[in-house]
């Protein structure tokens, strides 16, 4: 938790008894990376630990079914609706084999729901599924919900630009 000067003690004992007392309490607010360096020691050690991804849905799940599961495990949406953009992009993806990809939800941050207008904790709404875009160089589809701009994914100087192939078909230029 990044700890302000307007955070009361019962508001943090809270919040470390929700997470069961397994709270890193910093002050990047306050003191910049300083504040961090708890943090960033129990992010390195937690990395050397082995892991292995885990769903809230299986590889294998159509596409619909992999976002309904994910909107109502993590977001508690019981009612979703799909543009028509969004179903071509989904038949696209399953004619191209891309439908076992995992999936990422891309929407407002303003609120659990696609809609930023719609605040707080939300009951009985419609999350909004506009368009399913691949992302097969990262291994995933982008599940675009609502209004939102996504960041481009390319630096200003891609790396494919200075990517060389010669006549006997040897690489030159990826790193």
């Amino acid at each position: 938790m990044n700890q302000f000067e307007s955070d009361s003690p019962k508001e943090i004992a809270l919040l470390d008894k929700l997470l069961s007392h397994n709270m890193i309490c910093c002050q990047v607010w306050a003191k910049g990376g300083d504040g961090a360096m708890e943090l960033a020691q129990k992010v390195c050690q937690l990395c050397e630990k082995k892991s292995k991804p885990t769903y809230c849905y299986e590889l294998d799940d159509k596409i619909e079914t992999k976002i309904e599961k994910v909107v109502k495990k993590v977001y508690g949406i019981s009612k979703i609706e799909f543009s028509q953009k969004a179903k071509k992009a989904i038949e696209l993806c399953k004619q191209n084999k891309l439908d076992k990809l995992p999936i990422i939800v891309a929407k407002t941050q303003y609120s659990l729901s696609s809609d930023e207008k719609l605040l707080g904790e939300v009951k009985n709404f419609t999350f909004k599924v506009e368009d399913v875009q691949p992302r097969t160089g990262a291994g995933f589809l982008v599940i675009i919900c609502g209004k939102i701009m996504l960041m481009p994914a390319l630096s200003e100087n891609p790396n494919a630009l200075n990517m060389k192939i010669d006549d006997n078909g040897n690489i030159s230029g990826l790193f």
